[in-house]
């Protein structure tokens, strides 16, 4: 602890208190009677005074109505800082005269005052001149307007006597009046707490506007990480309230900008206090903090600070310090939770919350003029600032730890997994090639040949395997029997259906009844078989009958085949559902005279359902074209180009599904030849 202690907490504090402590030493002079001697000091260049104590006081006086009358009138006396309004001595809606006389045998050369907060808009005069108007300065307090600027004046210096005169006027401030002392001193000394005020409100801005927008940006590259957005609009906003508090750079540049509204942005910067930070606990620490108190603390802040911003009542306002004061408690209770659960950064998240809980309180204090200071809450802040960076910089290298350990995990994990996934991969390989080799012996035929009929066929799996099978053969002399199934689907599953088929129509096949009632039989046995696998499969038998000249054809499901004679394209189709889809289902044989020349194209439809580069389907009505445009071309010559064509229009694009195609022609034959 001692070690973290020097590297990490020791150098906050110094940050924090180097942007407190005064460039310059400052004597507290203590007025009596209106007067300030200086004859027991040496007034050099590097020293400063705070001017305390009796100040004269003229109610309801003008300067110069007091210059016509001085000789005449005698004054009251009233402490600065401080109000009129304190002991209830005046009311609060007037004007007023402060006069203060600074004595020395040696002041010489260039003077300097810096007036802090005075509520009411005012005129100084230094020696007897105009010096500065602060606000628009109006005997009559509705026609006078207050200024929130709080000014550094340099003016030549009497050898004996300085006065300092103020005429105030006010109308709705509560307690009117100078709220701290004023700096006195040379020209060099109060310009350089004037430079060192500005330098330390830069600073202190720069780094709130770059941290809050560092947060966000870390939001918005994790989104799920809720608090760095929070606290990244709350150092913005943080930043704001530099601009409306203290020095009122706003009203500075922009001279004209309302102090009614100005006066509820610096308000406004410290009521957004306990939700943002509720809001921000809640996220970093949501182990620990109860999120039923979350929404009630929002919604009861927000109409306290609306509440209080319309009306202007200071018994809301003490409400609402009586609910931050509960909250900054709570928030205390959280962090110390998270220090006794040993959660990463509480720690020094918990040293930084105190830091700037204190300056809030100091601050509040200083609202209510029970004491007489600055607004350092921006300060504490900054401190609070470097320490959540110091914590979220041991949560991210807790996290970063973290991660290496878990990317080592489950680098190693992976490796298994991969392992273990090669290895299925190969017993699945193993496992189709062996399929595909029980597949390709149980289509395996003879190749076909036949005096009447020229025969070509191409069959392309989608896959190592496919659902696509065909068969042909003499059954009886002059009778030639093709058969063709697609089942649904391709890979495996596909597969597995043709093993099926091939199972149950091998012997149905070499019957000598019509297509039709083959097929019938397919579907009966397949159906009462598997008929609870929902697995279909389409099919199309045609039969050549060259002893009666002849064609019969029937089709279960099967998309029109084609028949091309004399330059016609003639459709072969029937009506019929899948086999397997219902038990019973009757279907059709249409049979046809047949021809010397005739050509007959038998495929599956994968063939026509092969899709382009922008989605579209090679389609009936390209093949219908093809065919046509190639009937005086061999079978062989067909066949090539159809592929070529097909695979033209895939333009290296994997194909679809299974494709099969089949090419008959019809030599010269004799009737009841055999």
């Amino acid at each position: 602890m001692g070690k973290y202690f020097r590297s990490r907490i020791l150098p906050l504090f110094f940050i924090f208190f180097s942007f407190q402590c005064n460039p310059e030493g400052q004597i507290k002079l203590i007025a009596e009677k209106g007067i300030v001697s200086l004859s027991e000091i040496d007034f050099q260049e590097n020293k400063l005074f705070s001017l305390n104590g009796e100040w004269e006081f003229y109610w309801n006086e003008s300067y110069f109505g007091y210059l016509s009358k001085k000789d005449t009138i005698s004054p009251e006396w009233i402490s600065v800082p401080g109000s009129w309004t304190d002991e209830d001595r005046f009311p609060k809606k007037g004007k007023a005269l402060y006069r203060l006389r600074i004595f020395s045998k040696e002041i010489t050369g260039v003077c300097g005052l810096k007036v802090y907060e005075f509520p009411g808009s005012y005129r100084l005069y230094l020696n007897g001149k105009l010096a500065h108007e602060n606000g628009k300065y109006s005997e009559t307090p509705e026609q006078s307007s207050r200024s929130l600027t709080r000014p550094y004046l340099a003016f030549p210096c009497e050898k004996e006597m300085n006065e300092i005169v103020f005429e105030v006027v006010n109308e709705k401030d509560e307690e009117p009046g100078p709220r701290r002392p004023l700096l006195f001193g040379s020209e060099t000394s109060v310009r350089s707490v004037q430079e060192y005020q500005q330098m330390s409100d830069t600073i202190s801005f720069g780094i709130l506007v770059f941290m809050g927008l560092y947060h966000i940006g870390l939001f918005f590259q994790r989104r799920m990480d809720r608090g760095s957005l929070l606290f990244g609009i709350f150092c913005l906003l943080m930043s704001f309230r530099i601009l409306v508090t203290e020095e009122h750079y706003l009203h500075r540049f922009y001279p004209d900008f309302p102090s009614a509204l100005e006066w509820k942005l610096d308000v406004l910067s410290f009521l957004v206090l306990p939700p943002f930070l509720t809001l921000i606990f809640s996220s970093f620490f949501q182990k620990d903090f109860n999120r039923k108190i979350l929404y009630p603390v929002i919604l009861v802040s927000f109409f306290l600070s609306s509440l209080y911003l319309i009306t202007n009542i200071e018994i809301i306002f003490v409400i609402y310090l009586i609910l931050a004061l509960f909250c900054g408690i709570y928030l205390c209770y959280v962090l110390y939770l998270g220090v006794r659960e040993n959660r990463v950064g509480a720690k020094v998240f918990l040293l930084g919350w105190i830091v700037f809980l204190g300056t809030v309180v100091f601050d509040l204090l200083s609202y209510a003029n029970l004491i007489r200071s600055i607004y350092i809450s921006h300060l504490g802040f900054l401190f609070f600032i470097f320490s959540q960076a110091n914590f979220l910089s041991v949560k991210f290298n807790f996290a970063l730890a973290t991660a290496e350990e878990l990317t080592t995990r489950l680098d190693q994990k992976v490796r298994e997994r991969t392992d273990n996934l090669n290895k299925a991969l190969d017993l699945i390989r193993s496992d189709l090639n062996m399929a595909k080799s029980i597949q390709e012996t149980s289509l395996r035929r003879k190749k076909f040949r036949h005096p009447y009929l020229h025969f070509v066929e191409r069959s392309v799996p989608h896959s190592e395997i496919g659902g696509d099978i065909f068969d042909v053969r003499e059954i009886h002399p002059g009778y030639v029997r093709v058969f063709l199934a697609d089942a649904t689907g391709h890979g495996v599953r596909a597969a597995f259906i043709t093993m099926m088929i091939i199972s149950e129509s091998e012997t149905i096949l070499n019957s000598k009844e019509p297509p039709s009632l083959i097929l019938q039989k397919i579907n009966e046995r397949y159906t009462s078989k598997y008929g609870e696998l929902n697995l279909f499969f389409t099919s199309f038998i045609l039969d050549f009958d060259f002893i009666n000249g002849q064609i019969h054809y029937s089709s279960a499901g099967h998309p029109t085949q084609y028949l091309i004679r004399e330059g016609e394209l003639v459709p072969l189709k029937t009506k019929g559902k899948p086999i397997g889809v219902l038990s019973e289902e009757n279907y059709h044989s249409v049979s046809s005279e047949l021809y010397p020349k005739d050509r007959i194209y038998i495929f599956t439809d994968g063939l026509y359902e092969e899709i382009d580069g922008n989605g579209e389907a090679f389609g009936q009505g390209r093949l219908e074209e093809f065919l046509l445009q190639n009937r005086e071309f061999s079978l062989g010559q067909t066949l090539e180009d159809l592929f070529y064509r097909i695979g033209e229009f895939r333009s290296g694009r994997p194909s679809e599904d299974d494709v099969t195609f089949l090419g008959f022609e019809v030599e010269d034959f004799l009737k009841n030849h055999f």
